[in-house]
Order: structure tokens, then sequence, then C-alpha cells
């Protein structure tokens, strides 16, 4: 069995090529960096299935795709689009038989495959009325689709709605809050949610005058259930929260021991205490990585002996939850926050969250991002 796919990313093509070989190792995997190579290898290898990227060079997939359904030797070939974000009805319109969304996840992509490729090859010992019959199925269901499509289009735009008003609240309360800024007018917050709302907030909050708790959380659900978990938290937290004596891992383990019976789950919690007037800097739990970067030296916080340290006015804590593949698959590897952090700890401070955007936005294009991503930077100045 023959599968052709076609891609311009050559870290794609060798991620789809793998997957397939894992699905079986019998399948043939034909290659085309772009949609005129496409066309020429489907009409010379009559593949049992094309997986066609939509943005390529020289020849999109979608103009590709209208090539080989308006070639007799080709059309009867099965094509899956791989979109980010265009308008898939188009695909639909001119024979695509299925598509997938990027970024996808290992074992819907591997369903996906498996299904199509047992339609291919099951009427192959068939006679020609069984396999006549068969096509005839699949263009009944292909229509039953396309309508059950439209039908969830129209329902996924109201819920867009929805979603995009919670992003907003979420982003505007629980990470980049007016209290956060007023608190660390020096500061820059990068959130990435996998899916829509994120799985991670951001709390700080002023005691003993000129003392700062500053707290991140990361909770183990996502979308709307994160928006309400961080609702809850900062109630926990601040309803915790003592209001004159403080005593940081006392307060730390009271707030977990809360928010998990609130939450009725446990959430990876980082708590610090920050002194600007004697440049202290304190901190509970370990399970979210932290910093402390200078212009000569980072200093991990991930030491339990250590809970404590002086910091001087140059330094910028960096709290981080790592969504990207390096970091899931070989969690003894480098991290790849802190790779960036050594690169750019010397560049100015205000520059430093555009060029982690644009960082960003390369590593999402290449597939990499697996989870949800922060990246909290406070310049201890005020």
């Amino acid at each position: 069995m023959k599968i052709l796919v076609a891609d311009d990313s050559k870290l794609i093509l060798s991620l789809i090529s793998s997957l397939i070989k894992s699905l079986d190792a019998s399948y043939e995997v034909l290659i085309a960096t772009n949609g005129a190579e496409a066309i020429t290898v489907a009409a010379s290898e009559k593949p049992d299935l094309i997986l066609m990227d939509w943005q390529m060079p020289t020849l999109s997939g979608l103009d590709a795709l209208k090539k080989i359904k308006e070639d007799p030797a080709t059309q009867h070939i099965p094509v899956i689009m791989l979109t980010a974000s265009e308008n898939t009805a188009e695909a639909f319109k001119y024979g695509a038989t299925d598509f997938i969304q990027k970024p996808f996840q290992k074992d819907e992509f591997l369903n996906r495959i498996r299904n199509i490729m047992a339609a291919v090859q099951g009427p192959k010992d068939s006679d020609e009325e069984k396999i006549k019959d068969e096509w005839m199925n699949i263009e009944a269901e292909k229509d039953r689709l396309r309508h059950l499509k439209d039908t969830l289009i129209r329902q996924k735009k109201e819920l867009t709605q929805i979603f995009g008003r919670a992003q907003t609240l979420h982003h505007r309360f629980f990470i980049d809050s007016p209290v956060l800024k007023s608190n660390f007018p020096n500061h820059f917050v990068v959130s990435h949610a996998l899916l829509d709302i994120p799985s991670h907030m951001v709390w700080t909050r002023r005691i003993d005058g000129d003392k700062i708790v500053l707290a991140v959380c990361i909770f183990p659900n996502k979308g709307m259930s994160a928006f309400l978990s961080a609702f809850l938290c900062e109630k926990t937290l601040d309803t915790s929260l003592p209001r004159q004596s403080f005593d940081l891992s006392s307060f730390y383990h009271q707030a977990l021991a809360a928010i998990k019976t609130e939450l009725e789950a446990e959430p990876l919690f980082r708590l610090f205490l920050i002194d600007p007037v004697n440049h202290n800097l304190s901190w509970c739990g370990e399970n979210i990585p932290a910093c402390l970067c200078s212009t000569n030296d980072m200093i991990m916080l991930n030491d339990p002996k250590t809970t404590a340290l002086s910091f001087a006015a140059d330094n910028t804590l960096h709290v981080i939850q790592n969504g990207f593949i390096e970091h899931i698959e070989a969690p003894g590897s480098h991290d790849i926050f802190f790779d960036f952090l050594l690169q750019v700890r010397n560049t100015p401070f205000e520059k430093q969250q555009a060029i982690l955007e644009e960082a960003i936005k390369n590593w999402q294009k290449e597939l990499r991002q697996q989870n949800d991503i922060l990246t909290l930077a406070v310049q201890l100045k005020w």
C-alpha cells in the first residue's frame, strides 16, 4: 500500500512518515514538497491515499486537490487535507475525503489513517458490483457528514463567541491582571493555550506594606473547567492569606490543601514571597520550573534545600510552564525555555517578550507545542 504525503515542512514530512510506519511497516510512504510535485507523484505512482497540506509553495494543496480530482486516472484516490484554519468546506467541495486539523493528536491521526486504509483495502477481493456499492455508500456517508459538518460549524461559531469572552476574562483577571501590573510594573506574561482557555493562572497580593506574595497555579483541566478552577483558586488564596503575621511555608501548605479540597484535584502550585526593602526572595514548591536571571548568571530555583536568597536590582524572576515536545518526550533534556533565557538575558528586558513570542510562533508552526505555555518574567526592581 502506498501513501503520498505532500507538505513543504521537512519536519512534518518526517513526523507523518514515522507515524504511518508505526501503523504498518509495510506501507510505502511517498513524499512531495509542493502541490505541483504531488500531482506528478499521484499520476505516476497511483497511491492508495494522499495526505495533502493546504498551504504549500508553487501550488497550494487545494489547487493540487482540484487537479487530482479532475484527472480520471487519479480522481478515485482518497485525499485527506491537513489544515490549520482554512475553510474546510471548500476542500470537501472539490472532492476531499476528510481533513485533519493542525496541530493534530497522534491517536486521532492514526485512527483517521487506519479507517481510510481499511476502506481502501477492504473491497480489493470483491467483485465489481460490490466495489460500486461500497463507493456509493461512501458517497452517501460523505453527504451525511457534509450536512453534519454544516451544523457543527454553526454550533462552533456560537461556542467560539462564548469561549472568546471567557478567554478574555481569564487573561484579564487570572493571568496578566491589574494587580500583577500594579505590584510588578516591570514584567511580561506570555501565555499560549493548546486549545482555548489555558490551564494556568497568576495571583499576587501585597502584605505587611511592602512585601509581595506571588503564586502560579497549573490545573489538571483545560477549557471552561480551567476558567472556573482559576476563579475558585483565587477565592481560596484570598481567603487563606494571613492579614498580619506571615509564614510562607505555613501559608503554602494551608493554601494547597484548601485548593485541593475546593477543586477536588491536585494542581501544580508555586509560591514566592518578595521583600523589595531587604532584597530577599523566598519560595515554596518545586513542581513548576523557575529561575533567577542576571546578566552574568542563572540560578535554578528547584533545590528543595534552598528556599530563599538575596536578589540584586538587575535580577529577573522567571516562572515557566513548558508545553513543548522536547520537555514532554525527553524530561531529562535541557528545557528550551531556559535555553532561550540564556540566549537573551543580556537583551533589554522590554525586547525579550517580542523575541520569545516570535520563537514560540516558529515552534508552533513545526507542531512542537503539546500543552499549554506560560512564561512569567518579573524584574525585581521598582
